[in-house]
């Protein structure tokens, strides 16, 4: 298939896979706490995300007086942007992704904390008190959530010898899923990603029974849209890339026949679909179980819990020859 051709059908794929992913986190979610979620629109409500994505592209973006109207818009379009843009590095049906070099594992890294970042800047650049206060809470956090998934990526990369994504995953179709020597590197990373999209019990910057809705406070219409859609794209890729380098991603261990013919395509692309949704279902159930943690508290859960416990995994791996 033509690469081009091949980017262009992974972008509205994620785009619908995004939508599809927040309808099953919605569903799960109202199933734990005992009501029916999105229930009307599609089959089971299976279109409610995409009818709230048009709504809001159809109302009009309206900032306060004061507010960096320019920087606002920047930040909702480059985070949309940039999460399609590193989805390409997922591997959909084989070990090779519409893009990939040696070193994307530190790439993707790298932008998903410029990510958070345009977070911080929407925030102060919103004329609202509740929006500053959301923004001052995501710059606390970043450094909190970001140690702890570095060093979950670092195990990975001790243990399988390589950055670079389309490695790691040949490492694992010849033997077993990393989550079985990095456990705990898989916690980290999963509790870093629930941080990262502020899915409770780590959504202190858009607290909405304590500041409104956090930073995201005062932006409306199209923007909104944007933000959301980002938001969206973000679990996506969050839980894409755990499955790719934790669970094998799109490929089984011992599993994998010389030749890729289209079946094996199909296959293993369910196999992704389902580990992905795998982990989706994991991050909706802690988040249906646990309450909100005070800015303080989630400062304190990450410093002296996740990071030990991260950094053990690595230090054990090295030590006895893992990695």
């Amino acid at each position: 298939m033509n690469k081009i051709a091949m980017i262009l059908i992974w972008v509205l794929l994620s785009f619908i896979f995004a939508l599809f992913y927040e309808w099953f986190d919605r569903k799960v979610y109202a199933r734990f706490q005992n009501r029916v979620g999105p229930q009307i629109t599609g089959y089971k409500g299976i279109l409610q995300p995409l009818a709230d994505f048009i709504k809001l592209l159809k109302k009009e973006s309206i900032f306060p007086v004061g507010s960096n109207t320019f920087l606002i818009i920047f930040s909702a379009i480059s985070s949309v942007a940039l999460i399609f843009f590193i989805l390409l590095f997922i591997p959909l049906y084989d070990f090779n992704a519409p893009l990939s070099f040696n070193g994307d594992l530190i790439l993707l890294f790298g932008i998903g904390v410029l990510i958070d970042i345009l977070i911080i800047i929407t925030g102060y650049s919103v004329a609202c008190p509740y929006s500053n206060a959301g923004a001052a809470r995501e710059a606390e956090m970043i450094i909190s959530i970001e140690i702890p998934f570095g060093v979950s990526l670092a195990t990975i990369i001790a243990i399988s010898k390589s950055i670079s994504i389309k490695e790691n995953l040949i490492f694992q179709s010849l033997g077993v899923p990393l989550i079985i020597f990095a456990p705990l590197g898989f916690i980290a990373y999963i509790l870093s990603s629930m941080a990262k999209v502020e899915k409770v019990p780590f959504d202190a910057p858009n607290a909405e029974s304590e500041i409104v809705a956090g930073w995201s406070t005062e932006i409306s219409g199209r923007t909104l849209a944007l933000f959301r859609l980002s938001s969206d794209l973000d679990l996506f890729f969050l839980a894409s890339f755990g499955a790719v380098i934790f669970l094998g991603g799109p490929t089984l261990p011992y599993f994998n026949l010389p030749e890729l013919l289209f079946f094996n395509q199909i296959l293993n692309f369910i196999i992704l679909f389902i580990k992905t949704l795998g982990i989706i279902f994991l991050i909706t159930m802690i988040r249906s179980l646990t309450a909100r943690y005070r800015i303080d508290q989630v400062i304190k859960f990450f410093w002296k819990i996740i990071i030990p416990l991260a950094m053990l995994n690595l230090i054990a791996i090295i030590m006895f020859g893992l990695g």
